[in-house]
């Protein structure tokens, strides 16, 4: 994370609780933050817990999350409550770029950026 240019650099992916090299090239990237997502994430990120790798988002101790448990125990909770169907989490990559492309934000952009990158 880079608070100052509002930006997060892709440089390792995590796979069965082993950070790697991302799968290719195109996969390590600069994702643009808006100044209102980088805030909530600096906030976060002063209140969430501590950890040895500098996670953004650590189990509640501090640990490397894994994705099913937070399928599970989180994301799929949260689309209950807010009275949701449940869908993949994979969806959110297709919803988000249906919201940029909706307000105007370049195709071509959107298309090389994290939205339409693979996540895992």
């Amino acid at each position: 994370m880079d608070w100052y240019s509002k930006q997060i650099h892709v440089k390792r992916s995590l796979y069965r609780q082993q950070f790697q090299k991302p799968k290719t090239k195109s996969a390590i990237r600069d994702i643009d933050l808006t100044d209102r997502l980088a805030r909530e994430l600096y906030v976060w990120k002063l209140v969430c817990p501590t950890n040895d790798n500098n996670l953004v988002f650590p189990s509640p101790q501090g640990k490397m999350t894994q994705h099913d448990n937070v399928v599970k125990r989180y994301f799929n909770s949260a689309l209950r409550s807010a009275g949701l169907k449940q869908v993949s989490f994979h969806s959110l990559r297709h919803s988000n770029a249906s919201f940029r492309i909706h307000v105007g934000q370049n195709v071509k952009y959107i298309q090389n950026s994290w939205a339409m990158q693979a996540l895992m």
